[in-house]
């Protein structure tokens, strides 16, 4: 005996699995939800709307009738939920910490150039080349700078004698750099 199945039927019963499958969805999510601006509780919230727009249109039976326009309304705020997810999780939250990573970079190197500029010691910094691309007030005094000794050739603070030995010194360093102690060493001249 085959049994005639009406397309409705198969209709309801989709649509049962489908809410299902959202309800199910939305439980899951919910145990992973960590913090509530997570944007898991939004996608979770959605779920479970769109799950309750499947249950009611399980229930209506006339087009016009309220289950098929509150399914469609749950429908609509569901999709709502998830695109506010995105947002909240692609666009929100990555510049929120973006914006706090530029903050705590500006605060890092203001601590930063603030032990730098009243450091009692002369400081230089020197990049690969050779030149000095920061000095602080210090090292501009112990070298008698009319001003700061920023543009200057490191090399060029050494005696003539000197020069091209550190010039090599500074090169063999730069080809394997390595933390070491300037003072550790018997004497260090330069010109003033």
């Amino acid at each position: 005996i085959v049994q005639y199945v009406s397309s409705e039927d198969r209709k309801i019963v989709l649509e049962w699995l489908v809410c299902f499958s959202y309800l199910t969805l939305a439980w899951c999510l919910h145990r992973r939800v960590r913090e509530p601006d997570d944007g898991l509780a939004l996608l979770a919230a959605g779920m479970l709307v769109l799950g309750s727009s499947e249950l009611l249109f399980t229930l209506y039976r006339d087009v016009d009738g309220i289950a098929n326009g509150a399914g469609h309304l749950f429908k609509i705020i569901g999709e709502g939920f998830f695109l506010v997810s995105f947002l909240q999780t692609r666009l929100i939250r990555p510049y929120r910490f973006l914006r706090q990573s530029k903050e705590d970079l500006a605060a890092s190197e203001a601590r930063l150039n603030t032990l730098f500029t009243s450091a009692p010691i002369g400081i230089l910094v020197v990049d690969r080349d050779g030149l000095i691309v920061h000095s602080n007030a210090a090292a501009d005094r112990m070298f008698l700078a009319p001003r700061t000794l920023c543009g200057t050739r490191v090399d060029d603070l050494m005696p003539e004698s000197l020069r091209q030995r550190h010039a090599d010194y500074r090169q063999e360093y730069a080809s394997r750099p390595q933390t070491r102690s300037m003072g550790n060493r018997p004497v260090l001249t330069a010109r003033k």
